[in-house]
């Protein structure tokens, strides 16, 4: 993945994530408590897990190109890797596993907070030329 975000494009795309997120949970639950038995319900029970699953690659890449932004390294998404292979595996019921992982998402929100609020540098770097928005 080649270029920068700046911290306008990183964070609008996080907002419209957010927003659709939450819409997705409320449907899922509003599907949940509603009672209905339909042949849709399948499809809307799961549509927040659909908006997550189809929102990773789009978050990655522009998470890539903030941290090129800020003249770091795309190896930093690795911090992700951990929380993708214990959320989804049937380690989540150790404990010692349940604390890597507590550790982990920790981590990752400390890099998602470090890529919404820092300032990204004003000239050119490896990563290419400074993004004008």
């Amino acid at each position: 993945i080649r270029g920068r975000a700046n911290r306008k494009q990183f964070n609008f795309y996080l907002l419209y994530l957010f927003a659709i997120a939450f819409f997705a949970l409320f449907s899922d639950l509003t599907f949940l408590f509603s009672g209905i038995k339909s042949k849709y319900l399948i499809f809307f029970s799961s549509l927040s897990s659909k908006v997550f699953f189809i929102s990773l690659i789009p978050f990655f890449s522009l998470s890539v190109r903030r941290l090129h932004d800020i003249n770091f390294s795309a190896a930093w998404m690795l911090i992700y890797l951990p929380i993708i292979v214990i959320s989804t595996s049937d380690f989540s019921y150790n404990e010692n596993v349940r604390n890597v992982y507590v550790i982990f998402r920790l981590l990752a929100w400390i890099l998602n907070l470090f890529l919404i609020f820092k300032k990204g540098h004003d000239n050119k770097n490896q990563y290419g030329e400074k993004v004008i928005s």
